[in-house]
This record gives structure tokens, sequence and C-alpha cells, in this order.
């Protein structure tokens, strides 16, 4: 997804999921991408004193709109709700 950054799995909760942000070439953490109750979606979490340009806040960003529409999706199923996608 990205030529810096990685993204993987590092806790499975029962209704959500911690996903870790790696330096591709070192796997030195940049944050994490988790669940925030009181927003009610995904959000990062970077590390202390970590920068960020703006391709790498972009993959950030589409990440966590592709994991959040995936639970979206996840979530209709199981109430047989039927999503409509906007343009």
């Amino acid at each position: 997804m990205s030529k810096y950054i990685e993204f993987e799995v590092s806790e499975v909760k029962k209704k959500t999921t911690v996903f870790n942000i790696k330096k591709k070439d070192t796997l030195f953490s940049l944050g994490k991408i988790k669940w925030f109750g009181a927003w009610r979606k995904y959000c990062f979490f970077p590390e202390e004193e970590v920068v960020f340009d703006v391709d790498c806040l972009k993959t950030i960003i589409l990440f966590i709109e592709k994991i959040m529409k995936e639970r979206d999706i996840e979530r209709a199923k199981k109430k047989n709700i039927r999503i409509i996608e906007r343009v």
C-alpha cells in the first residue's frame, strides 16, 4: 500500500482490531490505529517524536477509511442491511 510504511494486526479484540504502523526498512514503530470509543471510529495514535510527511499521512487516512468501510459492511451484513455507496 505504501512505499515507506506498513500496517500489521497487533491485537484482535472482541469487536475491534489494533494495527501497528511500522517503517518498512527498519520496522520501527510509528504508531497504532485503534478504536476510539468516544468518537466511535478508528483513530491514529502516533508514537512520540515521530514526524510524518503528507504522503504518509494520506496513506494512514486511506487505511483508516478502508477499515471503517469494511467494519460498516460487516455490521450491515449481521443486521441484514443493504449499504448504498455514495459517489
